[in-house]
């Protein structure tokens, strides 16, 4: 069972682990341990088999989600390449440039790409 990352129903799916990893990653290095939005990521609440990621609830409404170049390199060393693509993705998904709907080939096999 995997877990969906998305907005409405626009948005990717990852495997349990690939979430968990962007769920440390987020906390890591957008938020301040402790601070409620790093208290959300690190929570098992989120983390249960097949819970899926609401972005509105991971990101503010207006916050701007930019990955550098730098940070997607990083998180492909420490997490992996699919935690990597995962974050440009999810970069795409919040600027309404990624318009593949939950049961779309490309939001299951976006690693075949």
């Amino acid at each position: 069972m995997g877990a969906f990352f998305g907005i409405g129903q626009t948005g990717v799916w990852a495997s349990n682990r690939e979430r968990d990893a962007l769920l440390d990653w987020f906390a890591e290095h957008r938020y301040s341990p402790g601070d409620t939005r790093w208290e959300w990521c690190k929570y098992g609440g989120q983390r249960y088999p097949g819970k899926c990621i609401d972005l509105c609830e991971l990101l503010l409404p207006d916050e701007l989600f930019h990955v550098t170049e730098k940070e997607a390199e990083s998180a492909s060393l420490i997490y992996g390449a699919s935690v990597s693509r995962l974050l440009n993705i999810v970069e795409k998904v919040r600027r309404g440039e990624w318009l593949y709907k939950i049961d779309s080939t490309e939001s299951i096999r976006w690693r075949d790409d």
